[in-house]
């Protein structure tokens, strides 16, 4: 999915969320709204909570799923009550007992009812906006995580190519993450180097320059640039094995620099 339209059902979520809040309190006490006509003509507009919750959660927790696995515990927990639970308290009412309107009394007494949910249905809100707020570096360690393993799967090929013979391939390979990820960690630093179209000899200029690379590493990916020209075109004097072997252990390196 799109980052923009992600971003989008987030708020839409949010949005939704605070209507079913409000809702719920309403319906549980309705004179708390009296004194806000604007408030009160709104929130009668909003749909009955039970007959809205059921599709904003299960919406809300797909997209939870997808964004922000560490919360779905949480969030899951506010609708369903503990199967250790033994009685029924304000502690541990939950969205699931509003829904089927529980009520507990004790002789004439109240003991706990539905109003009791506005607390959870409020925590499950904020966890979808801690999401929407946190969103972006959420997708970054995404997109950082599924090209590690895209870069793991190319090296590795790229060892079989260099076992089998196939050095030019193979350092083709290897050279190309090598570039991409210094690439990466060069847009994500707002590192723009000089370069119109930069190499992978600029680019680990401008790393080293700006402080990402330290000297050593910066000297082995200097090293195999040779290697990659070497790779990249045939007129050029055919790369040995061990040569290609080291281009790939620096594109294994440079991969795990952030």
């Amino acid at each position: 999915m799109p980052v923009a339209k992600i971003k989008a059902r987030l708020e839409e979520l949010c949005a939704r969320g605070g209507g079913l809040y409000l809702r719920l309190w309403y319906e549980c006490d309705a004179a708390a709204f009296q004194k806000n006509e604007k408030l009160l003509e709104t929130v009668k507009k909003l749909p009955r909570f039970a007959d809205s919750y059921q599709s904003w959660y299960t919406e809300a927790l797909e997209l939870l799923r997808q964004t922000f696995p560490s919360r779905v515990d949480d969030f899951v927990g506010y609708l369903n009550p503990p199967k250790t639970r033994k009685e029924i308290t304000w502690a541990n009412y939950t969205i699931s007992d509003a829904l089927r309107n529980l009520r507990v009394t004790h002789g004439l007494d109240v003991v706990v009812e539905r109003d009791a949910a506005k607390s959870p249905m409020q925590q499950q809100v904020k966890i979808i906006e801690s999401v929407r707020d946190g969103i972006d570096s959420v997708l970054v360690n995404l997109r950082s995580e599924l090209q590690a393993n895209l870069f793991d799967h190319d090296l590795d090929a790229a060892r079989e190519l260099n076992g089998k013979g196939y050095r030019r391939a193979a350092g083709m390979m290897a050279g190309v993450v090598i570039e991409s990820h210094l690439r990466e960690t060069a847009d994500r630093h707002q590192i723009r180097p000089t370069a119109k179209n930069p190499t992978i000899a600029t680019l680990n200029d401008a790393l080293k320059e700006a402080g990402i690379l330290g000297l050593q590493v910066w000297r082995r990916v200097q090293a195999v640039g040779d290697v990659r020209n070497q790779c990249g075109h045939k007129t050029a004097t055919e790369p040995t094995k061990d040569d290609v072997a080291r281009m790939i252990d620096v594109a294994d390196l440079i991969k795990r620099i952030a």
